[in-house]
């Protein structure tokens, strides 16, 4: 704080650090013989020094860093999405003459990779009375860090359980056991890449009426396909905790004391965190069916 006796003064002004950078590509194939289908894919990068909300103190407070909020570095937006593909596929068939048919096949498929987060500290570890914004250093060893008691339940965990614990988290994860020995970046990370397919079947029968095509169509649309064929398939996840430390105290020497965090199993149990993901289990992440009847009247 450049004046400690300040609570709160937070003025924010432009700078032209930040830029957005995207790739699309597609391939399309027009409608021929009753076939027809597309798949796009984007991958982006957005960058800026801090995701800006609607009110200075809201987006100061909210910033995650190293050095503090007033020394922001460039990092990964919060609307940063590394990869998207977008597919759709069809076909029908028609048949018949004025009291025909049609039926239609159609797949849509949607991947993508998003909902950019920071590894933190929960606290206020540097007395900058801005809290939970530190970005966790990343041991090469879970030694390296000291632990207080923990107590959840009826269990207390030492500091030899939760360094051991937290050198395990590190290990299972992709981003924090390829950057040992260095700060976590903002947003360094993003949810698992989530691929959903749904389908439609169409059914269409034409009556001729006063010289105009009627039609009388029948849909089934399944949405989430791949979780009806296995139920491990298109669910979302979540991140566990992205507060992994947090702050309890300052030892003799000055070194900084931290509690690990916990996650609450399926089981319904409370353990140490070993998992950056867990996953989601809402009316979304399961598959669904629909079923419709329409009447078009001719034109």
């Amino acid at each position: 704080r450049v004046n400690n006796n300040v609570s709160n003064a937070i003025v924010l002004t432009n700078k032209n650090q930040g830029e957005y950078k995207a790739m699309t590509l597609k391939l399309e194939m027009p409608y021929k013989k009753g076939l027809w289908g597309s798949l796009a894919w984007t991958t982006s990068n957005a960058t800026d020094l801090m995701s800006a909300g609607s009110i200075a103190s809201g987006s100061w407070t909210g910033a995650r860093s190293v050095n503090g909020n007033n020394d922001l570095s460039l990092s990964n937006s919060n609307f940063n999405i590394p990869n998207r593909i977008v597919g759709l596929f069809g076909y029908k068939l028609e048949y018949g003459g004025e009291y025909g048919g049609s039926t239609s096949f159609s797949i849509g498929y949607i991947g993508s990779q998003n909902d950019a987060f920071s590894y933190t500290i929960s606290g206020d570890m540097n007395g900058d009375r801005v809290f939970n914004n530190e970005l966790i250093f990343i041991p090469k060893a879970g030694t390296d860090i000291k632990f207080a008691p923990l107590t959840v339940g009826s269990t207390t965990y030492t500091e030899a359980q939760q360094q051991a614990a937290f050198d395990a988290y590190i290990k299972q994860d992709k981003y924090l056991s390829a950057n040992r020995g260095q700060y976590a970046g903002r947003n360094a990370s993003v949810l698992p890449m989530l691929h959903r397919f749904d389908i439609s079947v169409v059914q269409e029968f034409f009556i001729k009426v006063k010289g105009k095509r009627n039609t009388l169509q029948f849909r089934a649309d399944i949405l989430n396909f791949g979780n009806m064929l296995n139920d491990s398939w298109g669910v979302s996840q979540r991140v566990t905790n992205p507060q992994v430390l947090a702050f309890s105290s300052i030892n003799a020497t000055g070194e900084p004391v931290y509690k690990l965090a916990t996650q609450k199993n399926v089981d319904g149990s409370t353990t140490l965190i070993k998992d950056t993901y867990l996953k989601n289990s809402s009316v979304f992440d399961v598959w669904q069916a629909q079923i419709g009847l329409r009447y078009i009247f001719g034109r």
